[in-house]
């Protein structure tokens, strides 16, 4: 279960990365 819980939340970063990195984009 801890591996789980740490792929899901590295996974959660990851995509909250790449939103931030498209939303500047946008705003440039």
């Amino acid at each position: 279960l801890i591996i789980w819980f740490g792929i899901a939340f590295y996974l959660f970063i990851l995509d909250r990365r790449i939103r931030k990195l498209e939303e500047t984009s946008e705003d440039v």
